[in-house]
This record gives C-alpha cells, sequence and structure tokens, in this order.
C-alpha cells in the first residue's frame, strides 16, 4: 500500500509543482521509516514467540509419542503463516522415517501466538506431497505410545468433542502405508480437508486405496477410488457420511460403483445404499443402547453381474450378465432373542446359459435353525 501511495502520487505530482513532489517524497519517506520502526519489534517478538511454541510442541512430541521432528527450513510469513520445507518425522530411538512431507503451511492468529495459547493459535494447517508409513510390528512402540496418549486424553475429557479449537486442516498428495503381518493396506491422497467450527466437523477425502492380504490371495489386491464426505456434530452423536467407490478391482472382476449412505442420530447407526447408483434398497441399522442390529434389502429387476466385470472369464459366465434378480431379504438381531431372518429372492437366468429358467430361493430361520 505504502508503494501504490508513492507510484499514484508521484503520477499525480508530474502535473504539480516541485514543492508539492518533495512533499510527497519526504511523506513517503517518514511512512517507510514508521513501518520500519512499529514491524521491527514485532518481527523480533514474533520470532521468539515462534521459537517458543516450536521448541514447545517438538519436546512435547518426542517426550508423549517418542516421534523427533525436523526441517530444512521455516520461513515465518509475517503476521500470517508459517511455511516449513521438507518435514521429516522420525522414531526419536532408532531414527527410522514415519513420515516426510515436501511442503507445509502454519497459519496462526498472532495474538494466540504472542500469548503462548498452543491450542488456540492454530487457524490452518496444509500438508502437500509427502508420504507417510507405519509397520504394526517395526513400530509396535510409537504405536503403543500413541494409543496410551490418546487413552488418557480421552478419559480426561469430559465434554466429548466441545473442547477441540476450530481448525482447518487441508491434504494434497499424500502417500501413505500400513502393514500388519502380511497385510499391507496403500493409499494416495489426492485432496483431503477437515474443518472444525463451533457446530461441529465437517471432512471430505478423496482417494485411491489398496489393499493386499492373505486371507484373498486368490484375487490378488484390491483396489478402488474412495470418496468420503461428510459432517458431525461437536458431541459425536448426530452426523451423516457418504462414501463412494469407484473401480473397485481385483485380479479377476471389477466393480463399477458402489455407494453408501450413513448416519448416527439418538444412538442408532444407519446405513442405506444410494438407489441412483443401483436399482436395489439396502438398508442396516445398529441401536447402540439396545446393542440390537436390523437389516432389510430389496430389489426389483436388479442386473448384479452388470456392474461386476470378471476378467477373462468363460463365456459361460458372461452369458450371466443379464441374469435379473427380484425379492427381499430382512435380518434381525438382538442379544435376548438372537438371529432370526428371511429371504425370498426370484431370479430369471437368461438362455444362453445352459438353456436358462427359473431360480426361488425362499426361506427363513433363526441361529438354531433353518
Amino acid at each position: 500500500m505504502i508503494i501504490a501511495y508513492f507510484l499514484i502520487s508521484y503520477h499525480i505530482g508530474m502535473i504539480r509543482s516541485p514543492t508539492v513532489r518533495k512533499i510527497e517524497i519526504l511523506a513517503f519517506i517518514l511512512l517507510t521509516v514508521s513501518a520500519a520502526i512499529v514491524l521491527v519489534p514485532i518481527s523480533r517478538t514474533m520470532d521468539k514467540a515462534l521459537e517458543g511454541v516450536r521448541n514447545n510442541l517438538v519436546e512435547r512430541l518426542e517426550n508423549e509419542t517418542g516421534l523427533r521432528v525436523s526441517y530444512e527450513s521455516m520461513s515465518p510469513s509475517i503476521l500470517k503463516s508459517i511455511h516449513i520445507k521438507n518435514l521429516v518425522v522420525s522414531d526419536a530411538f532408532d531414527s527410522s522415517v514415519v513420515a516426510s512431507i515436501s511442503k507445509v503451511s502454519v497459519s496462526y492468529d498472532l495474538f494466540a501466538l504472542l500469548k503462548g495459547d498452543v491450542s488456540g493459535m492454530l487457524k490452518e494447517i496444509v500438508l502437500e506431497d509427502g508420504s507417510m508409513g507405519i509397520d504394526r510390528a517395526m513400530d509396535a512402540q510409537i504405536i503403543s505410545r500413541i494409543q496410551a496418549l490418546g487413552s488418557k486424553r480421552g478419559k480426561n475429557a469430559k465434554d466429548g468433542g466441545q473442547g477441540i479449537p476450530p481448525l482447518r486442516v487441508r491434504l494434497k498428495n499424500l502417500d501413505l502405508s500400513f502393514r500388519d503381518g502380511s497385510t499391507l493396506l496403500t493409499g494416495t491422497i489426492a485432496s483431503g480437508n477437515l474443518a472444525i467450527d463451533s457446530e461441529g466437523i465437517a471432512f471430505r477425502l478423496d482417494s485411491r486405496v489398496s489393499v493386499n492380504a492373505r486371507a484373498f490371495n486368490k484375487f490378488g489386491p484390491l483396489s478402488s477410488r474412495l470418496l468420503i464426505d461428510g459432517t458431525i456434530n461437536r458431541s459425536y452423536d448426530v452426523g451423516s457420511a457418504r462414501l463412494m467407490l469407484s473401480s473397485l478391482e481385483g485380479k479377476f472382476f471389477m466393480l463399477s460403483r458402489l455407494g453408501l449412505v450413513a448416519s448416527i442420530r439418538d444412538g442408532v447407526v444407519s446405513v442405506s445404499s444410494i438407489q441412483d447408483l443401483q436399482p436395489m434398497d439396502l438398508k442396516l441399522s445398529w441401536d447402540r443402547k439396545e446393542n440390537s442390529v436390523k437389516g432389510s434389502f430389496n430389489c426389483d429387476r436388479l442386473y448384479p453381474l452388470r456392474w461386476i466385470r470378471i476378467h477373462d472369464g468363460p463365456a459361460s459366465v458372461e452369458s450371466l450378465r443379464d441374469t435379473v434378480f427380484t425379492g427381499s431379504a430382512d435380518l434381525d438381531w438382538n442379544e435376548k432373542s438372537g438371529l432370526s431372518y428371511s429371504v425370498a429372492v426370484d431370479s430369471s437366468i437368461p438362455a444362453e446359459f445352459l438353456g436358462g429358467g427359473k431360480v426361488r430361493l425362499a426361506c427363513s430361520g433363526s441361529d438354531k435353525s433353518l
């Protein structure tokens, strides 16, 4: 603004007297000196405050979790944010790298920073271009310490999520991996957002995930694009979320799309299908207070094999793509009476498969009888 003021004034001064131009130049110099007098002490005070907060956070992180933080450079943007380059999180005991982030940006509240209010100073955290990997066996101590810390804070928290300060977190281009014995879970977060405000928590995640486990070696690794978005209130008792799986693929098959909607209200967790993707209605609810589960499934002329592709399958299997299903199924379970269910499904098999035909399944029973 000071430079803009000088340029505009100088341009106008071209048509004014030399005396006016000299006064404007002197005014510009005075403003520049005044700004330096004010901003230099603020900058020094801010640097000291940042150094104190940094040392406090790093020391607490290492003491409570056994993780050590290092970085190539930190560039404070006065009165606004901090930019960190090549942040590395490692095990303080053996120096093994747990996470590496190329770009980290932290926006803060200046007044909270100067007061030393660590929890209230953070406004937004942005993580870009990095990776994080956890091995359950090799990183057992880290996991144990983090779980113990979370359990301790959970017992001390009396207000649920009410005490969490407002914060925004954004993720971009992060590779994740988690290994537990023979099971390997990997993923890439293309973009992710978490926003905490006075009303609740909103989240959105767009990623690609892959699972490789011994339990389904025959099917090969399963991979899919995963999109999750939703909201939940501060008490964690009212919320909703949408989950979309697209291009779920294994070694021999591919599922085009699958969508589910989940909600929680009054202690009841409900899950249902998105009907604009498939001509079916799937509902599942869990009453946490009663510890009971209810489920239902209804479909009308459903062609499940049309949105499930079999790679290199025999011609007989390909001819089943036009098999149509119509029917319903219900399930009920609670601690007192146990499980009960009923199924009534009709299917029409196309003539291309062994001459075709119709199959009807109708049954009901419990966990003790059929």
